[in-house]
């Protein structure tokens, strides 16, 4: 649902006539703050995470339970084929208002947001709904800030029951501009537009361009340690389960060539090419030319001693 900066609504809505059963086990912080959930008129809010957070469920009865740390909610919910049950999970606020517009309505604008975004794409005629299926998911995948996440999770092993499994929901220069740039191709440039924007901004905080990290948060503000949690198994059993990334504190040099590679496409789909995006050609032609020497840590981003490497 669209409800501005700092809020995340998720609708459920439980249709047919057959009694369910909901457990609501809110565990943010990856289960390290402790929960408490209090039961209200309308629902339920939750205390123990870094942002408040709500259960909008009118007309539903609640039991609260403890497990030793933590609580969990549980309702037994009677649809009917005329009043569905409507459950909204609402991140960033504890308001239990009920909502300005009805449920279907909003889902229909939700909805119709996508399909004619996907509709103003030029999509090819091979495999037409794979291209449109990544589409959707690379869309995503951008945020309001511009930012792009690599990936909207952390810790999915490379292979099951390995280590390496990292934590991507960070923007990396070169992930995020290739995002955007196949969905230039596609004839969407606002995301490109936005992402530079968020590069713009980054190189500000600079006292040179050569200086850019491989990532930042999405706020494009530099990223706390890495931590490893260790109560959670992992995906599969494959731990450990790390939160941050320290690849922000490597050199790859190759950071800079895909903007400009973005900035071209960019030019080419538009017959034009902006004022402050040659700006930034220019300060990324710079920084390779400071830095071009120098050994570095590579797109594998190893976790070694930097070395001179071809990409």
């Amino acid at each position: 649902a669209d409800t501005g900066p700092g809020r995340t609504d998720l609708v459920r809505v439980i249709t047919g006539t057959t009694p369910a059963v909901v457990e609501f086990a809110p565990r943010p912080d990856f289960g390290r703050a402790p929960v408490r959930i209090t039961a209200k008129d309308d629902g339920l809010i939750v205390e123990g995470a870094q942002f408040p957070i709500a259960l909008y469920a009118p007309g539903v009865s609640w039991r609260i339970d403890h497990d030793g740390v933590d609580d969990i909610a549980y309702a037994t919910v009677h649809p009917t084929s005329e009043h569905p049950v409507v459950l909204e999970l609402r991140c960033g606020t504890d308001s239990l208002a009920p909502a300005d517009r009805p449920e279907a309505e909003r889902r229909r604008t939700g909805e119709a947001e996508w399909t004619d975004w996907l509709n103003g794409l030029s999509l090819p005629e091979t495999e037409r709904r794979l291209v449109a299926r990544s589409a959707l998911t690379l869309r995503g995948l951008c945020t309001p800030t511009g930012g792009v996440m690599a990936a909207a999770t952390t810790s999915l092993p490379e292979e099951i029951g390995g280590i390496r499994n990292w934590d991507y929901r960070y923007c990396w220069l070169r992930d995020g501009a290739l995002t955007v740039q196949a969905l230039v191709d596609l004839g969407s440039t606002v995301e490109a537009d936005a992402f530079l924007d968020w590069v713009h901004r980054v190189v500000a905080t600079l006292p040179g361009p050569e200086l850019l990290k491989p990532l930042y948060s999405l706020r494009g503000t530099d990223l706390g340690p890495e931590e490893v949690i260790e109560s959670l198994s992992g995906y599969a059993g494959s731990r450990p389960v790390r939160v941050g990334n320290l690849a922000d504190h490597q050199v790859q040099l190759d950071v800079f060539g895909p903007v400009v590679e973005l900035i071209t496409h960019l030019a080419a789909a538009r017959g034009t090419l902006a004022d402050r995006d040659w700006d930034l050609v220019q300060e990324m032609a710079h920084a390779v030319a400071r830095r071009w020497h120098e050994p570095d840590h590579g797109i594998w981003e190893e976790r070694d001693e930097p070395r001179h490497r071809v990409y």
